[in-house]
This record gives structure tokens, C-alpha cells and sequence, in this order.
């Protein structure tokens, strides 16, 4: 019930501040599937759920740095976003390293419940011209789930702060557009061997995607 008000309330007045939304029609009718986003902003994930909420009509339950995850988990994380909470990937002290394990399997399970999760490939914000290096976590969603990678575009004003991101909501002259991409399949890989190099051969495909839609290159 909470999710229902939540869609027709918040949802539209978020919308309103997205300019453009573009390939609509390349979200799949029903689950599962991956959604990979660049990362600029700190309102990036509300803003693209905003934008294909409509469509989706289901939650997206989006990987979110546990410290944003312990503020706004109790508002959004059980009624909209559906958050998973997550460490730094370059955080590697073993509290992390349980966390973001157990991160991995909990999104494993909404795929194979049919459900819609969203990863950002470049683990942080990221306002260069260029996309970083991705994690390879979105390559072992896809293969381990079984499921296909929607590569998102996110062009709007960057931010490094939550502060500067809530001047850019009001900032009507900063425009925001939202680029999906048709869905990405990789059949051939699932039955083979899933070593570091197949990892980051998925990675790449799927970064370089997201580089034409939002227009930033992956050197990588």
C-alpha cells in the first residue's frame, strides 16, 4: 500500500524534473533483468526510478552504499527503492567483504524471483568524461542470475555532494536525460567456465553501452 502512494505521488513530482526519457521501449515487459547505470549524482537512482516506474510497475532494488542505505533504508529501502545495502568494492577489510557477499546473493535471489535490480558498474560517482573502470559484479549478476543487462544512461548535472544534488533539483536549467538501451543477453556464456577474464569481457560489453548512451567513453 505504502509502494502504491508512494508511485503516484512522489514518483510523478520526480519526474517532472527529467527532461527527456528515451527507449522506453526497451525495458522488458516482465523480470528478470539487470538495470546498469552510470553514476553521476547523488539522485541519479531516484531520478531513473522515477522515470521507469510506469513501465516496470514493480520496484527496482538497487545497490546503495550502506551509509546512504542506514539514512534513507527506514524511509525508502522497504517501500520503494527496495535498496540492498553495499561496502566500498575497494574496501577490502572483512566486514566489507561479508557484506557485500551477502549484498551479491540477496540480488541473486530477487533475479530468480523475477525481479528488476539495478547495479552502478563504476562503484562511486563519477563526473570525468570518461567512464572508470567498472566492477565486474554487474558481469557475475548476469551470468549467475541468468538474466539480461539494460544499459542506462544518466546525463544531468553532476554532483559530488548532497547538498549540490538538492541545488540541482531546483536548477531547472540543468537539464536531465535519461538513455536505455536495448537489453543485453550473454546465452553463450553461461555455460562455460566463469573465470576473471569472461567477467571482464561481460563488464566491457555492457560499459560500453552505457558509454554511447551517455555519452562518455570506456577506454577499458
Amino acid at each position: 500500500m505504502a509502494y502504491f502512494i508512494l508511485r503516484h505521488s512522489l514518483f510523478p513530482l520526480l519526474k517532472i524534473r527529467v527532461n527527456k526519457v528515451e527507449g522506453l521501449e526497451n525495458l522488458p515487459s516482465a523480470g528478470p533483468y539487470i538495470i546498469a547505470i552510470n553514476h553521476e549524482s547523488s539522485f541519479d537512482p531516484v531520478f531513473v526510478g522515477s522515470a521507469i516506474v510506469k513501465k516496470t510497475k514493480k520496484k527496482i532494488h538497487a545497490f546503495t552504499m550502506v551509509s546512504v542505505y542506514s539514512f534513507l533504508g527506514p524511509i525508502l529501502g522497504k517501500l520503494w527503492l527496495g535498496m540492498i545495502p553495499a561496502g566500498r568494492y575497494n574496501n577490502q577489510d572483512e566486514t566489507t567483504k561479508i557484506l557485500n557477499a551477502h549484498s551479491f546473493s540477496k540480488a541473486i535471489k530477487y533475479l530468480k524471483k523475477d525481479k528488476i535490480v539495478a547495479i552502478f558498474p563504476e562503484g562511486k560517482r563519477n563526473t570525468s568524461k570518461m567512464l572508470l573502470k567498472a566492477k565486474t559484479g554487474v558481469a557475475r549478476l548476469a551470468l549467475e542470475g541468468k538474466a539480461p543487462v539494460v544499459p542506462i544512461g544518466y546525463i544531468g548535472p553532476p554532483t559530488w555532494s548532497v547538498w549540490q544534488a538538492v541545488k540541482n533539483f531546483f536548477n531547472w536549467r540543468k537539464k536531465i536525460i535519461i538513455k536505455i538501451g536495448r537489453p543485453l543477453t550473454f546465452e553463450k556464456f553461461f555455460n562455460k567456465e566463469m573465470t576473471k577474464e569472461v567477467f571482464e569481457e561481460v563488464t566491457r560489453k555492457i560499459m560500453i553501452e552505457i558509454g554511447k548512451l551517455c555519452g562518455k567513453i570506456y577506454p577499458y
